[in-house]
This record gives structure tokens, C-alpha cells and sequence, in this order.
């Protein structure tokens, strides 16, 4: 007798093969599906669904795909030169290392040093959303209404979990119009007394010490003097003169200087006593032969070279200056012989001697017509933390960061760090942000100069001067 087939067994193995048929069916389907998924525009956290069939199965599988990043390219502005050259080491960081995790990537474009401000304030007033991050100076006043006021953003802990603290006041003061913040610093320029600390023990700290002090060493004289000159005014008719001047000297003096808000009282006061004292120092500087005959030419430039040849012992300079003077190479003669010190002032009447130093910042501000602010602002917050900071004044920027210069890196790139503390800390002010104020200054210039180079009387050219002042500001 044959034996019985086992119909039970054999229906189990039935189902077993067409269930591998079917799940063979489905995976290939739902891979496909996924791959398809992936190669079509989706929209980050959509579900995806997918129905598949096989023989002896129907089934349908739901996958819901996590946030697809969408990679936002941000254009960011700056001038050619050393500036640039900094900046574009700190980007080439965020543009390897944290590109793709953020999702952002970062261009440079350059505009010419001298076509800037033109071409910068051309594609904001047309309401270019390109650049996204501009790089601006003196031009945050006057372009204030196509920027992206930033307070909002840097009081929001999500989007911003640092802090501006870090920087000098002055530095985050200087990007404020009526109030509101449009910006954030990357690099300071503040005035400071450059001396021969080889020759003077203890640098001048009133207007009467440093003038009896230039005389000493003058030849003309004192014929033993080791310089031939005993201090050097940058007294060419131009606006950065005039900051010099209008700036930290008058200020030192304890005149009203030009900050962003006491323009008009600025103006009124021009013609008071320490307006006059102020001017009457360079005047005196001049006339009297302490400073020499033709520095009533003298800009940046020249100012440096008569310091760096041994011609004088002091001068008011931009910070910027210091490491020219204090370099081998270029000075061979002062390198190592350069003191710096606050702005010689006036004595106060509990006793201590006023010093102030005129400050202004470059610095970034976000297009307000950009269609990638916020990806602008997370650039911008990164910038403000020590790293990138840190890593940009190493590569020839100056970032008018405590945090930075606390580091002992910093200082080994640039020995000045030290002296400018206390200077920025306690002396600094930021510059007007009024929205004429190269017009300001270039006013100032035009009558202190015409003082100075005795063409006009002290109190004719501070009368003269506030008239056409207020002319432009009424």
C-alpha cells in the first residue's frame, strides 16, 4: 500500500515559499520607492506612501523621511587688503567644517577699497538683496534704513546663545542708530600717544607736560635733544586729521566731542575755552617750531616715517600705526624703543587728568533686502565667539575683543594688546554715526588746519566752523 501524502506539510511548505516570493517582491518595491523618494523634490518631514503587491501579498508601507537640508549659499561683502585676507582665512574655516552641517556656505565678494562706500550704498538704496553681509565703517548712520536692525536677533537664545560682552563698549556703541543695533565690530581703530619709551621714562599725562616736554625735545631748544623735533602734528587738511585733532585732542581737552546724538551741542560748543586750549596746542606745536615746518602736510604716512627716522619723540596717532613702528624691518632705528600711553588731557577738578580716545570700527551689518538673513545672522553670531576672532586677528584683523586679547596667542601676534586695554576700557569713545559725518569732519579740518598753518586766528577758525557746521546740521 502506498503511503499516505501529508496534506497538512505540504500546505506549510506552499505558504512558506510564496511568503519569501512576496517579501522578496516587497523589498525590492519599497527600495525602489525610497530611492525614488530621495530623487524627487520632497518636502523635509513629509510622509511617503507605498503600496506593493506580490502574488500572495498586498501591502503598504509608510516612511516619513527626516529634514532634508537644502544648502543656502550667503554672499558676503568686504574690501581688498589685509582686512579681507583675515576674513577669508575664518571663512575657508566655516566653509570646511561647518558648511555642511549648517547648511550654509559662504562667498566672498570684494568691492575696490576706493569704490566701496559708492557701490556699497548704490545696491542697498536699489534694494539689492546681494550681498547678504555687508561690510561697512563710517556708513551705518546714513544707511541705517536698509540695514536689518540686529537686537531682536541677538536677544533671541535660540538663535543667538553667546554673548556681546565680550566686546569693548565702544566697539558694539559704534553700530547704534537712535538706539537700535545694525551691526557688529570686527576691527577697532582708537588714537593713542606713540613715545620714545628709550627717552622718556614717564609718558605726559596733562596738555602742559606734554607741551614742556615736546620743547625739551626740540633742538631748537634744547641743543642737547637726541631728536630734532619733539612731537609731530598730522596737519594736512583731511578728514582723518581732523578726527585726530577733533577728536581725542579736543576731547582730551574736555571739549564736546562728536558722538552719535550730541552733534548739535558738538557744533555750540566749538567756540568754548577747551575748544580753544585744544586747537591753541597744535597751533602752538607749529608755530613755535616743536613740531616740524612742513608737518602741515603730514598725514598717516609721513607722521609714521618722521618717527620711525628719529626726527620726534611723540606723536597722536591710529592704533594702526603701532605695528609698522614697532616692526624690525621697516624700523630699524625706534622697533624696540616705542612706548604707548593715553591721550595727554586736562586736570579735573577732583584731581584725576581727563584722557579721551576717538574710536572707530569696521564691521558687518546684514542687507536688510536679503532673502537669507537669518543664515546671515548664524554667520555673524559664530563671528562673535573667540574662536573665529581669535583666528582672524591672527591672520592681520584686529577685533576690539576682551576674550581675544585675554589670550596669550593674541599677544604674542601683536605686542600692543597690553597698552590698548586700559585705553579702550576707560578712554575710548565711538565716533558720531550721523549720516554726514565725513562732511563733519572735513569741515573741521578746513578751519583747524587754516589755525595751524596761520592763515587764520584760533578764535576766527572755531567761529568759522561752527557757522558752516551748522549749516549742515540744522
Amino acid at each position: 500500500m502506498e503511503p499516505l501524502i501529508d496534506m497538512k506539510k505540504l500546505y506549510q511548505k506552499a505558504q512558506m515559499k510564496t511568503s519569501v516570493v512576496a517579501a522578496i517582491a516587497i523589498v525590492t518595491l519599497v527600495v525602489g520607492a525610497v530611492v525614488g523618494y530621495f530623487a524627487a523634490p520632497v518636502k523635509p518631514g513629509e510622509a511617503v506612501t507605498v503600496t506593493t503587491s506580490a502574488p500572495a501579498a498586498t501591502q503598504t508601507v509608510t516612511k516619513t523621511v527626516g529634514t532634508v537640508r537644502t544648502p543656502v549659499t550667503i554672499k558676503l561683502n568686504w574690501w581688498p587688503g589685509p582686512e579681507s585676507d583675515a576674513i577669508g582665512k575664518v571663512v575657508d574655516y566655516w566653509n570646511k567644517y561647518l558648511a555642511e552641517e549648517t547648511g550654509i556656505k559662504v562667498e566672498m565678494v570684494l568691492f575696490g577699497r576706493e569704490e566701496h562706500p559708492d557701490k556699497l550704498t548704490s545696491l542697498l538704496l536699489a534694494g539689492n538683496p546681494e550681498p547678504d553681509i555687508v561690510f561697512e565703517y563710517y556708513l551705518v548712520g546714513k544707511l541705517a534704513d536698509y540695514l536689518e536692525p540686529l537686537d531682536s536677533y541677538f536677544n533671541n537664545p535660540t538663535l543667538y546663545p553667546y554673548t556681546l560682552g565680550d566686546f569693548f563698549p565702544a566697539a558694539v556703541d559704534a553700530f547704534r542708530v537712535n538706539g537700535v543695533l545694525y551691526g557688529v565690530p570686527t576691527d577697532v581703530s582708537v588714537h593713542v600717544l606713540i613715545y620714545r619709551k628709550d627717552l622718556i621714562t614717564k609718558p605726559p599725562e596733562t596738555f602742559d607736560e606734554l607741551y614742556t616736554m615736546a620743547k625739551q625735545f626740540t633742538k631748537k631748544y634744547n641743543p642737547d635733544s637726541p631728536t630734532e623735533y619733539g612731537f609731530t602734528v598730522s596737519g594736512k587738511n583731511l578728514l582723518y586729521n581732523a578726527m585726530l585733532w577733533g577728536g581725542s585732542v579736543l576731547g582730551s581737552a574736555g571739549g564736546t566731542v562728536f558722538t552719535a546724538g550730541n552733534e548739535k551741542k558738538a557744533v555750540e560748543d566749538l567756540t568754548s575755552p577747551a575748544a580753544k586750549k585744544a586747537l591753541k596746542l597744535y597751533v602752538d606745536f607749529v608755530q613755535e617750531g616743536i613740531s616740524p615746518p612742513d608737518s602741515v602736510t603730514y598725514e598717516y604716512g609721513e607722521a609714521n616715517a618722521a618717527f620711525m627716522a628719529g626726527k620726534a619723540a611723540m606723536y597722536v596717532q591710529w592704533n594702526a600705526a603701532i605695528g609698522e613702528v614697532r616692526d624690525k624691518t621697516k624700523a630699524p632705528l625706534v622697533w624696540d624703543k616705542v612706548g604707548i600711553a593715553p591721550i595727554p588731557g586736562v586736570k579735573q577738578t577732583d584731581g584725576t587728568t581727563l584722557h579721551r580716545s576717538y574710536s572707530h570700527y569696521l564691521g558687518f551689518s546684514i542687507n536688510k533686502a536679503s532673502t537669507h538673513k537669518t543664515e546671515a545672522f548664524r554667520f555673524i553670531a559664530w563671528l562673535t565667539t573667540t574662536k573665529p576672532m581669535l583666528m582672524y586677528l591672527q591672520n592681520g584683523g584686529f577685533p576690539p575683543d576682551r576674550a581675544v586679547f585675554a589670550n596669550d596667542e593674541a599677544v604674542k601676534v601683536r605686542s600692543e594688546i597690553p597698552d590698548l586695554v586700559p585705553i579702550l576700557n576707560n578712554y575710548a569713545f565711538a565716533s558720531t554715526t550721523h549720516p554726514e559725518v565725513f562732511t563733519i569732519y572735513t569741515i573741521l579740518a578746513k578751519h583747524a588746519s587754516a589755525a595751524w598753518t596761520g592763515t587764520e586766528t584760533i578764535d576766527n577758525a572755531l567761529a568759522a566752523a561752527q557757522e558752516e557746521l551748522r549749516g549742515i546740521l540744522k
